[in-house]
Order: C-alpha cells, then structure tokens, then sequence
C-alpha cells in the first residue's frame, strides 16, 4: 500500500515500482522464475526491454549457476559466452554491491568455496594451473581475510603467521569490522572482521598496548570505541 500511494503522489507506474522493490531484495530469483513469471513480463513490456535479455541478466547479478548455459545464450544469441566463465564472473561479484560493500546475506564461506569452484577457467587465461591464488588475492582485495584459513599451508605459513597476515590485511582493508562473532563457525573472526580479535593480534605481533590500539583505530576509522561497526 505504501508503494502505491507513493507512486500515487509522484505519478509513477506502481506495478514498476513494485517489482523494481522485489527485484532488488529477493536474494532467491532465479531465470527460470523471471522467465515464466507475468509480472516479469509486463514489467519489461511496460519499459520496452527485452524480457528474455533482462531475465539473463538479473539472474546472472543473482548469481544463479545453474542456469549460465541458458543465461549465455540469452544474453548474446550470436556469440554466447561459455557458461564456465559466466559462473566464473559471477561467483566473484556474489554478495557484493555497486561499491563493493558486502550485501546483507553475505557468507563468505559460500563465497570462497564458490570461488575456489568456479574461477579456474577463468584463471587459466592468465597463466595459473588452478584457482586457488587467484581466488587468495581476489578475495583480500575484497576484504575478506576467511580466505588465510585454507591457503595458508599452500602459502608456506604457520598457524600463528596466519592470524597475524590475517589481521593485518583486516587492518588494511576499508571494509568495515564488526564486534558480533560465530562460535560455531570455524576462523568466524576471520570471516566477519572481528574488531577486538584484529587488535589483540595486532597488538601481540608488535607489543603494543591494546587499549592504545584499539583507541588509534577508532580514531582513524572515525567510529566510537565498542560499538558494532557495520
């Protein structure tokens, strides 16, 4: 009701509006959904795109592996990409947004398995035998220090050596921490940037006071000490 009278006041399609809303946060559209969906369809009839192009390519922001061959051929009939590397592309940008901050479902141990997955193809272009170190530098760039706990062995690092790398590149990054934790996920302040686990370390590798610490970071990210950073 809310979108139709706003679309009321401002003169604007509410069937668009609505669908738009539904597009944007449903995490579960796949390409067979859009494809049979009505709705669908009249919404790409009423702003005069094609819905068959359209459905390929929100399935594939959606992430929807399954369907690359069909996506693949959506998108360009005439010189369709290999699905492999469709999947390769998508499982990089998987839970991520327009400027790179993780989406609201993220969970990087989907995304790094995914990755690990699905970007060989992709790296073998560019010389790697397989997608392992591609996928280890993609995702620091990303933000995600999950990805030390399963090549740290493959990188020659200890255990120790490890969390430090780790807790430096979460040091590093921009992306935001967070104080919450997952006791029942394996390297979870890995996985979500726990604040306190980062200076802790930080602050044995270099002998530091951590309260000194924790308060120069807060300072430098402009957020309040002991407070959720997301």
């Amino acid at each position: 009701d809310s979108i139709e009278d706003l679309c009321t006041q401002i003169k604007y399609d509410p069937d668009i509006a609505e669908t738009m809303v539904v597009l944007s946060a449903s995490n579960t559209i796949t390409y067979t959904s859009l494809k049979t969906s009505a709705s669908f369809q009249t919404f790409c009839n009423k702003l005069g795109i094609d819905h068959s192009k359209m459905a390929g390519l929100i399935a594939l922001s959606k992430g929807d592996f399954d369907s690359a061959p069909q996506m693949s051929e959506e998108i360009d009939p005439n010189q369709p990409i290999d699905p492999k590397f469709l999947r390769a592309l998508m499982s990089i940008y998987l839970y991520t947004t327009h400027d790179g901050t993780p989406t609201r479902n993220y969970d990087p141990y989907i995304k790094n398995k995914l990755m690990r997955n699905y970007i060989a193809p992709l790296a073998s272009l560019y010389g790697f035998k397989n997608g392992l170190i591609p996928t280890f530098f993609l995702r620091v760039m990303q933000g995600d220090q999950l990805i030390f706990s399963t090549t740290y062995q493959t990188l020659g690092l200890t255990g120790i050596q490890r969390d430090y790398y780790a807790a430096l590149a979460a040091l590093a990054h921009p992306r935001p921490f967070a104080d919450g934790i997952d006791s029942e996920q394996p390297h979870s302040w890995m996985a979500y940037k726990n604040r306190m686990s980062v200076i802790t370390l930080i602050s044995k590798l270099f002998r530091l006071d951590s309260l000194g610490l924790e308060y120069l970071v807060s300072v430098c990210r402009k957020t309040p000490m002991g407070t959720n950073f997301f």
